[in-house]
């Protein structure tokens, strides 16, 4: 069994959120539940075998929001929740993506810079030559 669909799973069964040091000690408790599940300690368990997405999904009150879907073939109900979870995560995000767009789109990528330094390093030297 996956972390995340494990840390799934424990978080779901909380009560909801009443402050935000309660949901950190919910994420923590899940942590802890994943932790002892795979015989790892909580730090590993959120580096290494919880996605981030669903711990913070659940400090936004998104998880609760999330729709628990029957079992696909090869997956047992656990892994279907999860696996739903984190296309809901997917779509939220590219949501956010598209309304934060036009702002990336003034901004240059990093191939561009690179692209656009190398070209005047390129123009540098060969008006070097030239002279």
């Amino acid at each position: 069994m996956g972390g995340t669909a494990l840390a799934i799973e424990h978080l779901r069964k909380c009560d909801e959120i009443a402050s935000q040091a309660a949901a950190k000690r919910n994420v923590n408790a899940a942590l802890d539940y994943v932790a002892e599940q795979l015989g790892n300690k909580r730090a590993v368990c959120r580096k290494s075998y919880v996605h981030p997405g669903v711990l913070e999904a659940y400090t936004t009150a998104e998880l609760a929001k999330a729709k628990s879907l029957r079992s696909k073939a090869g997956l047992s109900t656990r892994e279907v929740d999860a696996l739903h979870v984190l296309q809901q995560l997917k779509k939220s995000a590219a949501k956010q993506q598209r309304t934060k767009g036009s702002a990336k789109r003034d901004k240059p990528t990093l191939k561009a810079a690179l692209s656009e330094s190398l070209n005047r390093a390129r123009r540098n030297k060969t008006a070097r030559k030239a002279q």
